[in-house]
């Protein structure tokens, strides 16, 4: 079996037309794990230490399995601060 290939980036996201304060911390970092016959993908926020992870076919592109990832992050940090 071979190693697993890493690779990771981070996003500044920025909701379609709005600006953006430069004191808001808009920041993700995606990171892909392929392994064998998937791939791991982890978005973390930096700011709040939120991490989700998703795993995908490795033919799917590599924006489909980031937007789905960035979604579940999205949702676990809005239920959060629902809860609070």
């Amino acid at each position: 079996m071979s190693p697993p290939v890493y690779w990771s980036k981070l996003l500044i996201l920025v909701p379609e037309g709005e600006m953006v304060a430069m004191s808001e911390d808009t920041r993700v970092i995606i990171e892909f794990v392929k392994v064998g016959a998937y791939v791991k993908v982890s978005a973390i926020d930096p700011l709040t230490r939120v991490e989700v992870s998703i795993v995908g076919d490795p033919s799917t592109s590599q924006a489909r399995l980031e937007k789905t990832a960035l979604k579940k992050l999205n949702y676990v940090l809005d239920k959060r601060k629902k809860n609070l």
